[in-house]
């Protein structure tokens, strides 16, 4: 009984908007007929167009089409005394030099075909003047819009929308699996970066198999010239051929980094990224709702590092993504009470402080790797594609991550007495663990460089938001066996906040 009267009422609404557009619309097609101006010698009739119907070719004479236009259309007609004559050729009409063309309209016949300059002059009035609203365009059927739409639909973009729909949600599967490996292995041996490491290394073959196979050479930079100074031991004896040796190394060193490093700040904020997310602070859930504002620090950081502006109603689509974020993990407990006692604990600031400074490595990150490409690449050096620059980036991060595990040495012994000492089921459960979650951080890593690769960095952050409220939902979701309200309503609003910042971007 309820559905059926609250659907009595929306029909009742519907009908009532619909009458008063259809009153609106026909009272405006009425008022915008046949208008008669006064001028001293003559009445003038000016007839609006509605969307270029008026045809030469089906438009019998005499007849008018009107409908909300500012476009001057004159009659055949002009008061004179009390009786109303044609008008002479070159009469009136021809003194206005601003409606010259419609002059040249009266002297020819409805049916010649229209010259360039009428042509010109029966185009849709523009939005940049004070005209009215052209209705025809609001009423518009949704079914010719949408024929109109798929009509420039062709096999390519339908190809292309689903491999990036297929690549996405590969995506999503593959992060949520090396997830669920990441906790496996975790059972193993507790050791976070230790375990961290291992996968790292593991998917390096995946990386690199573009190499491995000679598909493709790894990039290469232009080292530019250096300073080089000639070492003589017989000449300038030990210590001074040190010191030179020193600076030719030094002078060498420089030009290299300076040749690569793009590739040293990517792979330094990917390591830097693993080494946060697998820290004891950022794993707290009292902090972790501070991720949810990833979008907005890529947004303000392209900004400021690269001169990137957008628009205001793209930044504020951003909002409901956030807070679709922070309403799916959180809901009822993100709230003021929660926020005063988390700034009271050491340990909760100095996870607020971890969040934030992951979300600065990862919007710089994602701003390094498209400026670089903004560049004339083939200047800086050799097979620079975006897929050989996420390569390369990825395996200097792998490398540079392994120092960090250094911090768990101690632990190392009682890994080596349980795993690998002997080779039992444990050892087995390792190797079988290592091999699924190589295969699916490769598989994260070159999806999301593909969904990713013509997106800004805005956009990409806002990606990895949905794909990130998507998965926790659904994690809490299969754990619980029930589907939960704030996760739903979440989800449904970071996704609306991503269609409108689609929308807005442009």
């Amino acid at each position: 009984m309820v559905l059926k009267s609250n659907l009595k009422k929306w029909f009742k609404h519907t009908y009532t908007a619909c009458v008063l557009l259809s009153i609106m619309s026909v009272t405006c097609n009425i008022s915008g007929i046949n208008r008669m101006v006064k001028t001293p010698n003559s009445i003038k009739t000016i007839t609006p167009r509605v969307c270029n119907l008026e045809s030469h070719s089906l438009v019998p004479n005499g007849v008018k089409l009107g409908f909300i236009n500012n476009t001057p259309r004159y009659g055949k007609y002009k008061h004179k005394g009390n009786n109303f004559v044609k008008y002479e050729e070159g009469e009136d009409l021809k003194k206005n030099g601003r409606y010259a063309d419609l002059g040249h309209r009266l002297e020819t016949s409805l049916y010649a075909k229209p010259s360039a300059d009428e042509a010109a002059h029966t185009k849709a009035p523009s939005r940049d003047r004070n005209s009215p609203v052209v209705f025809s365009k609001v009423f518009k059927s949704p079914l010719t819009s949408l024929r109109d739409a798929l009509s420039k639909v062709t096999k390519r973009h339908v190809f292309n929308v689903a491999s990036k729909l297929f690549l996405l949600f590969t995506d999503y599967l593959a992060t949520a699996g090396y997830k669920y490996e990441y906790r496996q292995l975790l059972s193993l041996f507790p050791l976070r970066k230790t375990v961290a490491a291992l996968q790292l290394l593991a998917t390096l073959p995946l990386t690199t198999f573009i190499w491995i196979l000679g598909l493709s050479s790894p990039p290469s930079f232009n080292v530019p010239t250096y300073h080089v100074e000639k070492v003589d031991f017989s000449k300038d004896g030990l210590l001074k051929s040190v010191k030179k040796s020193l600076m030719n190394g030094f002078n060498r060193t420089r030009a290299y980094v300076k040749a690569y490093r793009t590739l040293l700040v990517q792979g330094g904020c990917l390591s830097t990224m693993h080494f946060l997310s697998t820290s004891w602070a950022f794993m707290s859930p009292e902090t972790g709702f501070l991720r949810a504002f990833e979008p907005l620090f890529v947004s303000l950081l392209g900004y400021l590092v690269d001169g990137t502006k957008i628009d205001s109603l793209a930044f504020m689509s951003l909002l409901p993504v956030v807070t679709g974020m922070l309403y799916s993990l959180h809901g009822k407990s993100l709230s003021a009470t929660m926020l005063i006692r988390m700034l009271k604990n050491p340990r909760n600031l100095s996870g607020c402080a971890t969040v934030f400074l992951y979300n600065l490595v990862s919007a710089l990150h994602k701003v390094e790797f498209s400026k670089l490409f903004k560049q004339n690449v083939d200047k800086l050096g050799k097979d620079l594609t975006p897929l050989n620059v996420n390569a390369a980036a990825h395996v200097v991060g792998a490398l540079m991550f392994v120092p960090y595990a250094l911090s768990e040495v101690p632990y190392w012994k009682e890994v080596y007495q349980h795993v690998f000492k002997n080779i039992s089921g444990a050892t087995l459960k390792l190797v079988k663990h290592l091999a699924k979650s190589s295969v699916y951080l490769g598989a994260t890593n070159f999806t999301a460089y593909e969904v990713a690769s013509d997106m800004s960095p805005v956009s990409h952050s806002l990606v990895n938001s949905v794909k990130v409220t998507l998965l926790s939902s659904l994690d809490t979701c299969l754990n619980d066996k029930r589907l939960h309200k704030q996760h739903l309503l979440g989800s449904l609003l970071a996704i609306a906040g991503a269609l409108a910042y689609s929308l807005f971007k442009d």
